[in-house]
């Protein structure tokens, strides 16, 4: 599953939108998440997808997702080296 890179080679513009959009952004960022948990296994990359799965929908860690995206052009915990 490549969908995190497919994500990341998107405009910053529609990244956002897909992000801000309540449902689609939960389902964009579980995707994210599984994406870079089945690469990795790491127990972090497990524990944000718990995160994103049980509270995604209260849509406060993908506001969060979002201020890292325009800070540093990445998500949290996506581009963790092990």
């Amino acid at each position: 599953m490549e969908f995190d890179v497919w994500f990341s080679k998107q405009n910053k513009v529609l990244q956002i939108v897909l992000l801000v959009i309540p449902v689609v952004g939960w389902v964009m960022e579980v995707l994210i998440r599984l994406s870079v948990m089945l690469k990795t296994s790491h127990m972090i990359h497990v524990g944000a997808l718990l995160v994103f799965v049980l509270f995604g929908w209260l849509h406060a860690p993908v506001i969060l997702d979002l201020i890292s995206l325009l800070l540093r052009k990445k998500l949290i915990f996506e581009d963790l080296k092990f």
